[in-house]
C-alpha cells in the first residue's frame, strides 16, 4: 500500500499580518474588560512571535522579509500604544471617534489581506484615502478633546489619555504610511 504524501502547506504571512491587525481592534474594542483585553494581547504578541520565527525559518516569502517585518513592527507599535492608553486609565466620552479607530483598523486589516491578492494601484488610491480621513480624525480628535479636558474634574488625567489616544491613532497612520511603501516597491 503506497503512503500517501502531503505537500507542506506554506505559511500565510498576508493572512497572519491581519491576524495581528484584527487583534489590536479586539484589544480596543475589549479595552474597557481587562480579562478579554488581555487575551487578545496575548494572541497578538505569540501571533507575532510565529511571524517572526517562519521569517528566520524559510527561505522563499511572498514579498521582501524586510516588508514583512516592518508592517509587522509597526502593528507591534500600535499594540504598545493601546497598551499605554489603557494602563492610563482611559475611558471615552467620545463614541463616534473610537468607532472611527475600529473602522480604520477593519480598513487595515482588508488593506492587508488585499496586499495578498493584488499589489495594484486602486489599493494604492484606498489607501490615501484613509490616510487622508485619519489626519481629519485626529485633528477633530484633538479640538474635542480640549473641551473635555476643559469640563473634567481631573484634567491632568483627562489630558494623559486624550495624548495617548491621539498617539495611538498616529502610530495607525504610520502603519498605513508604512503599507503605502510597500505596495509602491512592489507594484
Amino acid at each position: 500500500m503506497m503512503k500517501e504524501v502531503r505537500l507542506k502547506k506554506s505559511y500565510d504571512y498576508f493572512k497572519t499580518l491581519k491576524d495581528m491587525s484584527d487583534c489590536i481592534g479586539k484589544a480596543f474594542s475589549f479595552r474597557f474588560a481587562s480579562d478579554k483585553y488581555k487575551k487578545e494581547a496575548l494572541i497578538f504578541y505569540a501571533t507575532r512571535k510565529e511571524l517572526s520565527n517562519k521569517l528566520s525559518e524559510e527561505f522563499v516569502a511572498p514579498i521582501e522579509r524586510n516588508d514583512i517585518y516592518n508592517i509587522s513592527s509597526c502593528l507591534v507599535r500600535e499594540m504598545l500604544s493601546l497598551e499605554y492608553l489603557c494602563l492610563s486609565g482611559y475611558k471615552s466620552d467620545m463614541i463616534q471617534f473610537d468607532e472611527k479607530i475600529m473602522e480604520h483598523l477593519n480598513i487595515q486589516g482588508k488593506v492587508i489581506i488585499g496586499l495578498s491578492n493584488k499589489l495594484s494601484v486602486s489599493l494604492l488610491g484606498d489607501l490615501s484615502s484613509v490616510q487622508s480621513a485619519l489626519v481629519s480624525d485626529r485633528n477633530t480628535m484633538l479640538s474635542c478633546s480640549r473641551e473635555i479636558i476643559n469640563k473634567s474634574d481631573n484634567i491632568l488625567l483627562k489630558y494623559i489619555c486624550f495624548e495617548k489616544l491621539l498617539r495611538f491613532t498616529e502610530n495607525i497612520g504610520n502603519t498605513f504610511y508604512e503599507i503605502e511603501r510597500v505596495i509602491i516597491n512592489n507594484i
